[in-house]
């Protein structure tokens, strides 16, 4: 199936009221642009998000993605603002909790490098030096943001919501 098959297969589902909006994920800064000049050439809709990782071990959106997003107007909606929640602190030493993502898929391996420890180390150091919880303080990177307007956020217990809960008013 081509991109130009896919923009026509979910324009008639948004004319069908199925869908509201278009919207990509894990796409390149190339991807879009394609997405966007097809949807341009042939009078359908264009693409308007984007769902990404972005973290602060993870800021590759930030080369070529932020730029298509700023001026094309395609918003991101990140994932991953914890970074499998290697962010929170919780696999600092090696650990690994039970039940943690991390722990239960050990192939992801991407946030556990030496130089990973060390940023995540300095990160949780400055986030209790304020009186936040790590799991809370880079929200601001990743909420309301002009980069990122509305994070997604895959928490799995209701313990786990109640630092994002909290930050709504962090700035």
């Amino acid at each position: 199936m081509t991109l130009l098959d896919t923009l026509e297969a979910l324009t008639e589902f948004q004319r069908a009221g199925k869908i509201r909006y278009i919207g990509v994920s894990n796409e390149t800064a190339f991807g879009v642009m394609r997405y966007l000049h097809l949807a341009d050439k042939h009078d359908l809709p264009r693409i308007v998000t984007i769902q990404n990782p972005y973290s602060l071990l993870n800021r590759s959106f930030e080369v070529g993605l932020a730029e298509v997003s700023q001026f094309e107007g395609v918003e991101l909606l990140a994932y991953s603002c914890l970074a499998f929640g290697t962010l929170t602190g919780k696999y600092l030493n090696g650990a690994k909790p039970a039940g943690a993502r991390n722990t239960l898929f050990s192939r992801f391996t991407r946030y556990s490098s030496e130089q990973s420890q060390k940023a995540v180390a300095a990160y949780v150091d400055i986030a209790k030096r304020h009186g936040l919880d790590p799991a809370q303080w880079r929200w601001p990177l990743c909420v309301g943001s002009r980069l990122s307007p509305a994070p997604c956020w895959g928490r799995r217990t209701r313990r786990s919501c109640r630092p994002t809960w909290k930050v709504c008013s962090l700035s």
